[in-house]
């Protein structure tokens, strides 16, 4: 069920585990839950899991947003780096915030170096409690009409009671993440991929391929955004222009014609801003000034400090406008690229995710997934992310910027500048 943001929003969601911090709890014990219909274990390791240090924290701490919001820009450049240098002459779109989202459920069950490493990678220098803090809290701040927010996880029936209730009941409440127990087979699939069609209005129908005896649990997380233009482009502003794609092809195709009132250019790439209703959320486009530049490449060697510098160069001015009208999907794996970037321990034998379950178990994957479709009358966009859990071991006067050729682009939060989607149009 997508989560709409209420401006008096009260969690009524009940916790499976006692509400009095550092109770005991009887060793080895286990409970069927009535809401879960999934018998899930009591935590009696001796940890106090950084869930519990979160919850502590909620409403007595003051966190520095701005702060984190910095680190986090870090995270989302070096990921969208990764995936784009190696794209070739692909379009590339991602949406940090559903790998974001996801990683942080995640978290939340890991303790130690892996817990530490899984931090560092996704809000560095932050404290790992205040880091999940600031997680739930985006969340929650961002989820709205327009854009649409959901988590899961699905249970291997066989083995959901290898999970400790605490954890469940934290990512329950506050990721508000749907609970459901399946078998971990091809029946399995469908459900989960059913699930994610639903929530991303059929913008992406399948998420995985298969699930093994072996895994424990897959987390998903699905964001849709859904907007139109605050002004949007009339009959006479829809045109046909000449498209150059990354392979020096021509290609005739829709244009979206019209001016706007914000112009940015930072000495490597020039672009504007499109608002959409309400004005929160935004389309900014980003072109590079060299024209012959591989966007690929260029958006890869793009760091947060040079985004942050395009953003800042942000003036006031009449922008003519024009880009084609497109449509896009991407998919890619995120194992490998968020282990090189710092979460090494989670994807191997050396994971500890003891305050998620006392079993050896690792991220055996994450599978990433995500549409675009851009119109005339606003834009339709979609992501899902899934980690499977295994058992193992500007110029004056006027502007203009016409993207007749790859460009990259970002939906912003117009508040913070953050990007929700990334993405490149290297062909239309």
């Amino acid at each position: 069920m997508r989560m709409k943001k209420l401006l008096s929003m009260i969690l009524t969601v009940s916790l499976l585990m006692s509400v009095s911090a550092g109770c005991s709890k009887k060793s080895g014990s286990s409970s069927g839950d009535a809401e879960y219909n999934i018998k899930t274990k009591t935590r009696d390791n001796g940890n106090e899991a950084v869930f519990e240090l979160a919850e502590a924290k909620s409403g007595k701490t003051s966190l520095d947003t701005d702060k984190m919001n910095d680190a986090y820009l870090d995270f989302v450049f070096e990921m969208m780096n990764k995936c784009s240098s190696g794209a070739g002459k692909e379009n590339v779109l991602i949406s940090p915030d559903s790998i974001f989202y996801t990683m942080m459920m995640v978290a939340s069950g890991a303790e130690g170096d892996t817990l530490d490493q899984m931090i560092e990678t996704m809000v560095p220098g932050s404290d790992p409690a205040e880091a999940l803090l600031y997680a739930s809290d985006r969340m929650y701040e961002q989820s709205d009409d327009t854009l649409g927010i959901a988590n899961s996880v699905w249970f291997n029936k066989e083995k959901a009671d290898y999970v400790y209730e605490d954890y469940v009941s934290y990512v329950k409440e506050h990721f508000e993440a749907e609970v459901e127990s399946i078998g971990f087979n091809d029946a399995g699939v469908s459900e989960v991929n059913g699930w994610v069609s639903e929530e991303t209005d059929g913008m992406i129908d399948k998420i995985i391929d298969s699930l093994s005896p072996s895994d424990l649990m897959v987390l998903v997380n699905t964001i849709t955004f859904d907007a139109r233009w605050a002004k949007r482009y009339v009959e006479d502003g829809v045109t046909k222009h000449y498209f150059t794609n990354g392979n020096g092809e021509e290609k005739y195709v829709d244009f979206l014609d019209g001016s706007e009132e914000a112009y940015f250019n930072n000495g490597k790439a020039e672009g504007f801003l499109k608002p959409y209703v309400e004005g929160h959320y935004a389309f900014l486009t980003i072109l590079p000034l060299d024209e012959k530049a591989d966007i690929n490449q260029f958006i890869s060697e793009m760091t947060a400090e040079d985004y942050r510098a395009f953003w800042d160069s942000r003036i006031r001015t009449r922008v003519y406008t024009s880009m084609p009208q497109f449509e896009s999907e991407f998919s890619v794996e995120m194992k490998d690229i968020l282990s090189a970037m710092g979460m090494e321990d989670a994807f191997s034998s050396e994971a500890d995710f003891s305050n998620m379950t006392e079993e050896p178990v690792f991220i055996g994957s994450v599978l990433h997934k995500t549409f675009i479709r851009v119109t005339p009358e606003g834009t339709q966009a979609a992501a899902a992310t899934t980690a499977v859990m295994t058992l193992g071991i500007g110029p004056d006067g006027v502007a203009y910027v016409t993207c007749d050729r790859p460009f990259a682009y970002a939906i912003v939060d117009t508040t913070t500048g953050l990007p929700i989607f990334l993405g490149t149009v290297e062909d239309v």
